[in-house]
């Protein structure tokens, strides 16, 4: 993965795993939004957070966002930013009731 600052042909330095504020940022949300709209965005295929990493595969997160949002990264101007932050409001908080529930 490129970043601004990383020259072509050369790895990244950006960490593998994102904690849940920059998860957020990703989707355009702050983070106590995320944690709403997690269990809807994850029956809908977004990945869940690893116990194993303490948080979320970026790449995984990625091709996420690239397969039901269009990018890959978080968009970096703001009419990206706005567009991102509409279609997560309409993630519906309707999660499947489990057993009873």
């Amino acid at each position: 993965m490129e970043t601004p600052n990383t020259p072509a042909g050369q790895p990244s330095l950006a960490p593998c795993v994102l904690r849940a504020s920059e998860v957020a940022k990703l989707l355009g949300c702050g983070t106590s939004t995320f944690y709403r709209k997690r269990a809807a965005l994850e029956q809908r295929g977004f990945p869940r957070r690893s116990p194993l990493l303490r948080g979320w595969h970026r790449e995984a997160v990625q091709a996420w966002l690239a397969g039901h949002f269009g990018f890959a990264a978080a968009p970096t101007d703001p009419y990206s930013r706005e567009a991102s932050r509409k279609k997560l409001r309409n993630v519906s908080f309707k999660a499947k009731r489990h057993n009873g529930r």
